[in-house]
């Protein structure tokens, strides 16, 4: 099955306003920060830090903690 592809856009418009689109929804007043990483032989990625207001996260299994050693 071929997965889903994203369309990531910025797009400024003079020398302070800039918006962000995902799947052609702006999410600019949420971002908190965008990286690219682009490495030889790899392929391109975006990582955008978003603020939330409301966040669930259904998992299985259960949460394993680990103390550090001093």
């Amino acid at each position: 099955m071929e997965q889903k592809k994203t369309k990531f856009e910025i797009i400024t418009k003079d020398d302070t306003t800039t918006n962000i689109f995902l799947n052609g929804q702006d999410i600019t007043e949420n971002a908190l920060s965008v990286t690219f990483k682009h490495a030889a032989g790899e392929v391109p990625t975006v990582t955008i830090e978003y603020l939330v207001d409301e966040c669930t996260v259904r998992t299985l299994g259960e949460l394993i903690v680990k103390k550090r050693r001093p």
